[in-house]
């Protein structure tokens, strides 16, 4: 009997070891910056599905968990044009009121961004609708907001805003 005890208290410490150490691994390998980019990856093809329109990413790192860095971010259009391009976007924020949905968010800028805004012809919503649709709720609710957020600082580098109407007439 006292056998049996022995051998299964040395395999409830094996297991957990192990588990002890897939935990710790899983802690370094959630800092490094390819396991990152590939999650990152992985939440815009699942954006990508769900407004059915192409969206990608480059590169991303989380420092700190207070500084954030992506560069290369890509959504288009229902028309396969560029909606929004940012060649490097970083965020660097304050986790201190983020308990009580109050964030506050130190800087956030971005270099060599485009977006460019649309209504093409014969349509009555501009290209940026069918995202803000994707993520409508189904109540009508119109209630006041649950969260605050703080922006103090935005640089922005080589952005560039267009705004186009194609369905409105020019006159000279």
């Amino acid at each position: 009997m006292t056998k049996l005890l022995k051998i299964l208290g040395n395999f409830a410490l094996i297991l957990i070891e192990i588990s002890l150490i897939l935990i710790i691994s899983f802690a370094f390998l959630i800092r490094t910056s390819y396991f990152q980019t590939f999650l990152a990856k992985q939440g815009a093809q699942y954006l990508s599905e769900t407004i059915d329109s192409k969206v990608s990413i480059g590169k991303v790192d989380i420092t700190f968990l207070d500084r954030v860095y992506f560069d290369k971010f890509y959504v288009e259009d229902q028309h396969n044009d560029t909606l929004i391009y940012i060649d490097e976007f970083f965020v660097n924020f304050n986790l201190a009121g983020a308990l009580s949905l109050n964030f506050h968010i130190d800087e956030v800028g971005a270099k060599d961004a485009r977006f460019a805004l649309k209504k093409y012809k014969g349509e009555e919503d501009f290209n940026l609708q069918f995202v803000l649709d994707a993520f409508l709720s189904d109540t009508t609710e119109s209630a006041t907001p649950d969260f605050k957020i703080n922006i103090y600082e935005a640089n922005f580098s080589n952005a560039h805003f267009s705004l186009e109407d194609e369905n409105e007439e020019i006159t000279p």
